[in-house]
């Protein structure tokens, strides 16, 4: 019994050098897995469901904010602020830090993400948005 064993670990470890990594995923596995990390990316789903490309820009902190009530509201769990600024970089939203015109005459610089704008705008403060070059 302890020999048979031996002989099954020791053809799985060949077939792994040989191959150079572990057995494919079956795709109904491959599949799964893929279903199941799309149905908990809260990010995603928020980004898909709430923002359109734009050339303007927000605030990291207000689409954070934004983030949050989102998951708030449609009863999700939130992740944590650096997950989602690194998930924000997977997709392709880069900090970009800017100065940015207060509504008072004077400037701040903030970290925005660009391209990004949301598809019900109407109730946000204006102080949030910039402009792609800034602006």
């Amino acid at each position: 019994m302890l020999n048979e064993l031996f002989r099954m670990f020791a053809a799985g470890a060949k077939d792994y050098y040989a191959r150079g990594t572990l057995m494919p995923l079956p795709k109904a596995a491959a599949k799964a897995t893929s279903d199941d990390t799309a149905e908990n990316d809260t990010v995603g789903a928020f980004l898909a469901e709430q923002s359109q490309a734009s050339k303007l820009g927000w605030r990291t902190s207000d689409c954070l904010h934004r983030y949050q009530e989102y998951c708030h509201e449609n009863s999700k769990v939130p992740v944590s602020d650096s997950k989602f600024k690194s998930t924000m970089k997977a997709k392709n939203f880069e900090e970009k830090r800017k100065k940015h015109r207060d509504w008072d005459g004077g400037g701040k610089r903030h970290y925005f993400y660009n391209g990004i704008e949301w598809k019900d705008d109407n109730d946000e403060e204006p102080a949030s948005k910039t402009t792609s070059d800034g602006e």
